[in-house]
């Protein structure tokens, strides 16, 4: 994610718009494996990398005055995702998984 934010800002230096359409490609098993930092896949694919990469590029949707657009999960509609499969996560845990990030 960092270094995806590292190009866009060498190449472009502004950003008019983000599109965040993060999303776990299985909403299945293979959405609840845990990544390295211990966090579920799919809760990193969908919620925590559009998170930190809204964040990182910030500054360059500040500078354009642009605007960021979240698109949701078809599969949330359908019920497949619901809060109650959520870790739970302390707040330096969380920000310990987004520093380590990339």
């Amino acid at each position: 994610v960092r270094r995806l934010a590292r190009d866009v800002a060498a190449r472009f230096g502004r950003l008019d718009v983000l599109v965040n359409a993060g999303a776990a490609a299985d909403a299945g098993d293979a959405a609840r494996e845990p990544t390295a930092e211990g966090l579920e896949r799919g809760l990193v694919e969908a919620h925590l990398g559009p998170h930190l990469l809204s964040t990182t590029l910030a500054p360059l949707l500040e500078r354009a005055s642009g605007r960021v657009v979240h698109v949701s999960l078809e599969a949330a509609d359908a019920g497949a995702w619901s809060a109650s499969r959520l870790q739970s996560l302390d707040a330096q845990g969380l920000a310990r998984s987004l520093t380590h990030a990339s």
